[in-house]
């Protein structure tokens, strides 16, 4: 990819996420002789993808703060991940659990599901995670058009 400040190119990626990168390598692969232009509004690539250390402790703790969670049947983005040197790390289900939704406010929580307000919206919540998880079983994760009603 050319890093020169030429306003001559024949491809401009726009985004330098993911998906951005894996564009301007998939077509830099292509076809070595494009001058390829990616734009990125950011001073760092990577999009979405960031985790930040916090040093409060001997040990520190590390905050995702992008909304990046990818699960194995993904194969592609996991392709792109290791192509990029990006690892994954587990899922942490224990443990107090932080969460900012709806404003400012920033709340932690030790049970399965937060505190959100009032014992109605709890009930409401547990109502859709469990209609969500029943759901979920319907479809198949290798082929998701083979599931009930997966090819609307």
């Amino acid at each position: 990819m050319d890093e020169s400040s030429s306003d001559d190119c024949d491809v401009v990626v726009i985004g330098g996420g993911l998906s951005g990168l894996a564009a301007a390598r998939t077509l830099s692969q292509h076809d070595s002789s494009l001058r390829i232009t990616l734009l990125e509004a950011n001073a760092r690539l990577g999009g979405r993808v960031l985790s930040v250390n916090i040093e409060e402790d001997e040990k520190g703790k590390k905050f995702d703060l992008g909304a990046h969670w990818v699960g194995r049947t993904q194969t592609h983005i996991m392709a792109v991940m290791k192509e990029f040197n990006l690892c994954t790390q587990p899922q942490f289900l224990q443990g107090t659990k932080v969460m900012q939704a709806g404003g400012p406010r920033v709340r932690t929580y030790n049970s399965v599901l937060p505190n959100v307000g009032s014992w109605f919206a709890l009930l409401e919540l547990g109502w859709v995670l469990s209609k969500l998880e029943k759901l979920a079983t319907e479809v198949n994760i290798l082929d998701p058009y083979r599931g009930i009603n997966g090819s609307e």
